[in-house]
């Protein structure tokens, strides 16, 4: 059976569509926060209803990730990539200025209000109850670093990442909501 040729042009063009039309279509723009910043993502599966305006750290980390790195995409025209950075500067802002437990306690809270505010997840006390959020933020603050070349936002990853190893080392981390018994080592911390 003769194998077909690699097409660059004929593959981006495939992602590309796939992008448009399958992914980006059904968030955009519907998650932009246009008055706190940050990202509102938490909609029905159809995308017909806004369930709750909360923010999880972890998910405005991962958009910041996507909206960077599509900012980067050369398959988009200059306009899409303008659209795709203004959605990562957003992200970018809102994380810089709420996603700390206090400004010298380099911990990131799990779960916030639409404007940003700290929130607790039912009855448990502790406001940083996932390390896996921290690395969220680190990748997306970086990504949109590497991007833009936007020192502060470098410097915020670094000291996050510093604290989020120091923790990995120490064992004093949690990785709530889904914790592990003892017995068994998780995957998902070397993966991050």
């Amino acid at each position: 059976m003769p194998t077909k040729r690699f097409d660059r042009a004929e593959y981006l063009q495939f992602f590309k569509n796939e992008l448009e039309q399958n992914l980006l279509s059904f968030w955009m723009p519907r998650c932009l926060d246009e008055v706190h910043g940050g990202y509102l993502n938490c909609f029905t599966n159809d995308g017909s209803v806004l369930v709750s305006k909360d923010k999880y750290t972890w998910s405005q980390g991962r958009f910041l990730w996507v909206f960077s790195k599509l900012a980067a995409m050369e398959m988009f025209d200059a306009d899409a990539r303008a659209v795709f950075l203004r959605y990562a500067k957003s992200g970018r802002d809102f994380l810089m200025r709420h996603v700390l437990i206090a400004p010298d306690d380099w911990r990131c809270v799990f779960l916030m209000e639409a404007d940003g505010t700290p929130k607790r997840v039912g009855d448990r006390q502790e406001l940083d109850m996932s390390i896996f959020a921290d690395c969220f933020v680190v990748m997306g603050l970086a990504a949109y670093a590497t991007l833009t070349g936007d020192g502060e936002s470098f410097a915020f990853a670094k000291a996050l990442c510093i604290s989020v190893l120091e923790r990995y080392r120490s064992g004093n981390y949690r990785t709530l909501p889904y914790p592990l018994s003892a017995r068994y080592r998780a995957h998902s911390k070397p993966m991050i």
